[in-house]
């Protein structure tokens, strides 16, 4: 996609707001832009004339808020049915009992997303 400025303007065209999500892996589309080289340059120029490309930066949590959402958590009985919140260098990370850990973005207020998924 990143060699490719017209499907990447008719993207944000079509998506108001593309450019300040963050993909599955948390990484912008103006990151990508940047980590493509030569070969994504116009991908880039674009991105940075719209003015608001990359990703929002993430929200801290304080002691307090990462001290009251770390943990175990059951939302439904059965073993599996459970998830567990840790720190990993000051990252917060949700992993349901068996799964993969996934990062949390804060939003402020205890208010969290998935990676990848910010309107969840």
């Amino acid at each position: 996609m990143l060699v490719q400025l017209k499907v990447v303007k008719a993207f944000v065209a079509a998506q108001p707001g593309a450019q300040r999500i963050r993909g599955p892996h948390s990484i912008s589309l103006l990151a990508h832009a940047k980590a493509g080289g030569p070969a994504s340059r116009q991908v880039l120029k674009c991105f940075e004339a719209l003015g608001d490309a990359g990703a929002e930066p993430i929200i801290p949590l304080s002691d307090r808020e990462a001290a009251s959402v770390q943990g175990d958590h059951i939302f439904e009985p059965g073993s599996n049915q459970q998830i567990q919140v840790t720190l990993d260098q000051g990252a917060v990370i949700c992993t349901r009992k068996g799964m993969r850990g996934r990062q949390l973005f804060h939003l402020g207020s205890r208010a969290f997303y998935p990676a990848g998924a910010p309107a969840v």
